[in-house]
């Protein structure tokens, strides 16, 4: 039994941990609207996979050995912030971006 509930796990392992990193830089609303909810959704998963996408090229091109994202440069809450801040200087707005505390587990 716990061998079958491990392999399970195993399984939806890279699932979870795409929604739970997903969701650190997915927008918040209070809007019910689904076609909005499910916008913002989509576009976390976009810059999501930017990241690792950045994060693979950029350990190739450097020769590295891809680290953990906690030795890595390009942070994910880096990349979010560096888009926040790229949108706010083209658009000329106050800030896109309120980051909340980031809870890591080690």
């Amino acid at each position: 039994m716990p061998a079958q509930v491990f392999e399970l796990y195993r399984q939806r392992f890279g699932i979870e941990t795409s929604y739970r990193q997903m969701n650190q830089v997915r927008a918040r609303t209070s809007t019910r609207n689904p076609a909005i909810r499910l916008l913002l959704v989509g576009l976390a998963f976009v810059i999501f996979n930017l990241y690792i996408t950045l994060r693979q090229s950029l350990s190739s091109a450097l020769k590295l050995p891809l680290k953990s994202p906690k030795r890595f440069w390009l942070s994910l809450r880096r990349l979010a912030l560096m888009l926040a801040r790229a949108i706010e200087r083209i658009w000329n707005i106050e800030e896109v971006l309120q980051l909340q505390p980031c809870v890591t587990l080690s």
